[in-house]
């Protein structure tokens, strides 16, 4: 089977798709993970959670189905949201909805299948900035909820350089992420997860079928994407498939 390390569509604009590299093993368990498409409530440091509350974004996409896929997303730049892929895949509307409950359509710029992210463009009042996750740290994921926002805690237990399928199950890919030890269920694909500086570690795609961890995306991805939206170059391609 072929490995590709990079499947990247951009909406609009040109993306840069080198392909990254990592000394980590990969995890075999992290082939054996379901899609995180509810919520705990929790509480963490008022210094995260004002960083975050005009950051982070509810995400609900209309087209696969007659119920939309729902999710989390974070601002990571001046009207730039970034939130899982499968989450938004084949969506003929996406909509996001901010912690204080307003709405706006997002338009989709970058799909990067093989990471699982993808990038929107809509209205932000704030953004965080990224960094690379450590091993052991502790962190927190952000989560959009219809009470507001949530940060559960959880800690990084591993960065991986993972062998996975791509979003469509039609290829191998090499993903970077991190393994984080949390609870991790249906609904909470796109939020970020966030060091105790309130910085981007990654982006939630899935959990495992047999243990309390999550895994997501590694800021690596979301930085090339990021320097996609930037180069600003018009493609003509359509948003036309979902995920099976």
């Amino acid at each position: 089977m072929r490995v590709s390390f990079r499947h990247f569509v951009v909406f609009g604009l040109m993306g840069l798709v080198a392909a990254c590299g990592s000394t980590e093993a990969a995890d075999p368990s992290v082939g054996d993970v379901d899609p995180a498409v509810e919520q705990v409530e929790t509480t963490a440091g008022v210094d995260v959670l004002t960083a975050a509350a005009d950051a982070t974004f509810g995400v609900s996409a209309l087209g696969c189905s007659l119920v939309p896929a729902v999710g989390s997303a974070v601002a990571v730049g001046p009207d730039l949201i970034a939130t899982s892929a499968h989450t938004v895949a084949g969506a003929d509307e996406i909509e996001v909805t901010a912690v204080d409950g307003t709405t706006a359509t997002a338009e989709l710029l970058v799909l990067d299948i093989a990471a699982d992210l993808a990038v929107l463009r809509a209205p932000t009042r704030g953004f965080l900035e990224l960094r690379q996750a450590e091993e052991g740290e502790s962190a927190r994921m952000l989560l959009w909820t219809e009470t507001g926002l949530e940060a559960r805690p959880v800690e990084v237990t591993k960065r991986l350089r993972v062998t996975i399928e791509d979003i469509f199950i039609e290829e191998t890919v090499l993903r970077l992420g991190i393994e984080v030890a949390a609870e991790v269920n249906r609904g909470d694909s796109g939020a970020a997860v966030v060091g105790d500086d309130g910085k981007v570690l990654g982006i939630v795609y899935g959990a495992s079928r047999e243990r309390e961890v999550g895994f997501a995306t590694r800021v690596n991805a979301l930085e090339e994407a990021l320097d996609a939206v930037a180069a600003g170059v018009p493609l003509a391609i359509s948003n036309e498939r979902c995920v099976p």
